[in-house]
């Protein structure tokens, strides 16, 4: 008897379960965690693993949106507002980070931030889902709300990143609040200093075409 679609399509989602899970158990421990270590842990073929992701690096990136669609779904749910947004949904990430280790640490590429956010990268997009609602409050509170939330964004994700992060961690030994504390102090003084105007945003002044010579 042949098997029902229904059934494989079960065992599709088991098995693309199984990979991802195998993944983030490597990934935490070891980011240069291979494709056939990981199907391994799963206890899947290799052949199986490629079917379902056919590079590591798409394996990475769809584990690491999954994780920071957790912190998405944690930002929506908070009931907090004003910067006490900001500071739950960044003990959030902090929290993460300490949980899952490694497998956060591939949140850049060779790609600039802006450029991956534009062209749609899923894992950005979902970084914007988490963090967007949390910096538009922190903003709204420092009276920045004519600041572009991409800019907003885009220094967010300079300070916060998980490697740096994790260095203050490892090799200052700070806690997660100091962390937060320090870094969320320097952000807010960033995001102030980029909404200041500056002499290179101002219009360059018209040069005339031609001179008159002296008479």
């Amino acid at each position: 008897m042949a098997e029902r679609p229904g059934r494989r399509r079960i065992d599709a989602e088991r098995n693309r379960s199984r990979i991802l899970a195998a993944a983030g158990a490597l990934f935490r421990d070891d980011e240069a965690a291979t494709m056939p270590a990981i199907a391994q842990r799963a206890q899947l073929s290799v052949a199986t693993a490629y079917r379902f992701f056919p590079s590591l690096s798409e394996l990475r990136a769809e584990y690491l949106r999954l994780v920071i669609a957790e912190l998405a779904d944690y930002s929506a749910r908070s009931t907090a507002t004003g910067a006490d947004l900001f500071a739950d949904v960044l003990g959030e990430w902090l929290r993460l980070q300490s949980s899952y280790g490694d497998a956060l640490i591939h949140l850049r590429s060779r790609e600039g931030y802006l450029t991956r956010l534009r062209s749609g990268d899923p894992v950005i997009t979902t970084v914007r889902s988490a963090w967007e609602q949390p910096i538009s409050h922190l903003l709204h509170d420092l009276g920045l709300d004519s600041l572009d939330i991409e800019d907003a964004l885009y220094l967010h994700n300079i300070l916060f990143d998980p490697r740096e992060l994790r260095d203050l961690r490892v090799q200052r030994g700070w806690s997660d609040a100091t962390i937060a504390a320090r870094v969320t102090r320097s952000y807010r003084a960033l995001l102030r200093s980029w909404a200041q105007p500056t002499d290179d945003d101002a219009p360059e002044a018209a040069t005339p075409s031609s001179a008159t010579p002296p008479r």
